[in-house]
């Protein structure tokens, strides 16, 4: 048996373990089949999903209270964060979770004192909650914005004809979709972009990728400057010395709040932003990108995600003024300037197994 298969199963049996402790697995028939495929060590995510929301967060809550247990000390701030989600019915107490987790360094200190590590967590709950934080709070988002989901071919139907570079991939990110970056690049191909700005220099990855879609490209890529980024000072534009593309890439190095976009107005068919993730740095970025697009040109911001709540904060704002398409299944936000977002026809999907069994309608019916 492997490491992760072995930290997975005591997950598995550290959980089972709490579910005992509290008595909720006699209490809750709902909860006999997960107690049953927790003792065979089964997905975690697979089985938390297969009961119900009211469920889902009454484990929380007692987990929460197991916590408190543990750490007496710490009971009134414990009871104070269960409070939080109880006294904001809109807003779940996982969601409420799963924001205060996200936050959190390897170690929780709570009033300057060493609280428990992350790992001391069982790894799978974590995991769990993330998944079901991250989709909750981007639903909520959705809902209270302008921004429709698509497939990435249903936007952009010749995008299945494009090529691009896998390197453009980051593998020791540790990112769960490793396809982002190389969307990012298909998009820019299948539109035809000749000048692109990007927001986010880092070791140039995705700048050389953009780079290499076509021989009459010029990416500019802006940066902080190294001696105001120390901690990427080594790594910025790593990637661009060594590129075979490197004369189509042009560095900038300066703060983007104070950088000036009058040479670039107007002309750039393409815009990518990836840099502060801020809800004002987004905005800064966002605003400048504007000032530098063509007619007819294409905005796309990565990290739309729980993790960034600047991010999405920022995008739901921006939507209710111009409204935005999210790639299905990634971080990427969308905005192609004379396109409207309501009136678009995407276009129509080749069928498959999975659509014809898995369609939203039937979903809700299941539920």
């Amino acid at each position: 048996m492997s490491s992760t298969q072995v930290n997975s199963h005591a997950g598995s049996q550290s959980i089972l373990k709490w579910l005992t402790t509290i008595k909720l697995i006699k209490n809750n028939p709902d909860l006999h089949h997960l107690v049953i495929a927790l003792n065979e060590d089964k997905e975690l995510k697979t089985l938390l999903n297969q009961v119900s929301q009211e469920t889902s967060n009454k484990i929380l809550a007692l987990m929460f209270l197991e916590l408190k247990t543990i750490h007496p000390e710490y009971a009134p701030y414990f009871e104070s964060l269960l409070r939080i989600g109880q006294s904001k019915p809109n807003l779940s107490l996982l969601i409420q979770t799963a924001q205060w987790l996200s936050n959190q360094p390897e170690e929780f200190h709570i009033h300057n004192q060493k609280l428990l590590e992350k790992n001391e967590l069982s790894s799978s709950f974590y995991k769990a909650l993330r998944l079901w934080g991250d989709q909750l709070i981007l639903q909520q988002a959705q809902d209270q914005s302008n921004i429709r989901e698509l497939y990435l071919n249903e936007l952009f139907p010749d995008i299945k004809n494009v090529q691009v570079p896998v390197g453009v991939i980051h593998e020791e990110s540790h990112h769960p979709n490793q396809v982002d970056m190389l969307y990012v690049c298909a998009i820019a191909t299948v539109m035809g972009a000749k000048r692109i700005f990007e927001f986010g220099t880092y070791r140039g990855q995705t700048t050389c990728g953009l780079a290499a879609i076509a021989p009459d490209v010029s990416v500019y890529t802006l940066n902080l400057p190294p001696d105001q980024d120390p901690r990427y000072a080594p790594y910025i534009g790593s990637f661009i010395k060594a590129s075979p593309y490197k004369d189509r890439v042009h560095q900038l190095f300066a703060d983007s709040t104070q950088f000036e976009t009058t040479e670039f107005a107007h002309s750039m068919d393409y815009v990518f932003i990836d840099a502060d993730h801020s809800y004002e740095g987004v905005k800064n970025d966002t605003i400048k990108a504007l000032e530098m697009l063509k007619p007819g040109g294409t905005i796309v911001w990565h990290d739309y995600a729980a993790k960034s709540p600047g991010v999405y904060r920022y995008i739901q704002e921006f939507s209710a003024e111009r409204p935005v398409f999210r790639i299905r299944n990634t971080c990427l936000i969308v905005y192609r300037d004379g396109v409207s977002v309501e009136q678009f026809e995407p276009a129509t999907m080749l069928s498959s197994l999975e659509n014809a069994e898995y369609t939203p309608e039937k979903q809700q019916r299941a539920e």
